[in-house]
């Protein structure tokens, strides 16, 4: 599973921003879990199944609590689903580096050097001389949230932010 533990908080504009883990919901990466598993699964999980993505499901705790240790839980598939107000936040495993200043390239180096310092932190996805994407190793979203905080830790200079996707909650009707 995480190399790191579970994040509690990543930096934006400087800034620590605080994770308040979801009592309710996880999520499960579907890529992870396999095509073969996931009807399975869906049955199983009944009405506390929600879809949010292609590849990615909030499913209440108590459900996956209540399958026990089989798969998905030991593939690294079932990570925190994260809150702020009523809206969740799911980590996914993706950082995007950003130089904030002129020498954007001399950034750039820095990180593919420290990468190369720390071999199985992260792979590089994709690079511009503006903007590295990087990925953790371990393919477990929550890493990437911890990864982007100790590139932001470690290069001031540099925007390392986690990605993450959005769940707003359906407004309410008028009617």
């Amino acid at each position: 599973m995480s190399n790191t533990g579970e994040p509690s908080s990543y930096i934006a504009d400087g800034r620590e921003v605080r994770l308040e883990t979801d009592p309710v919901y996880v999520a499960i990466n579907l890529r992870l879990v396999g095509e073969s598993h996931i009807d399975r699964l869906r049955s199983l999980l009944g009405s506390s199944w929600q879809r949010v993505s292609p590849n990615l499901a909030i499913v209440s705790r108590k459900a996956i609590e209540a399958l026990g240790t089989g798969e998905p839980m030991h593939s690294g598939a079932v990570f925190p689903v994260f809150m702020e107000g009523s809206t969740r936040i799911i980590p996914q495993p993706e950082v995007r580096v950003e130089s904030k200043g002129q020498n954007q390239s001399d950034g750039m180096k820095k990180v593919r050097t420290w990468l190369d310092q720390h071999p199985g932190r992260a792979q590089l996805v994709s690079s511009k001389p503006e903007r590295l994407v990087l990925a953790p190793q371990s393919g477990y979203a929550p890493d990437a949230v911890t990864l982007a905080r100790d590139i932001a830790e470690k290069f001031k200079y540099l925007s390392a932010s986690p990605r993450f996707l959005r769940v707003v909650p359906k407004p309410v009707s008028d009617s």
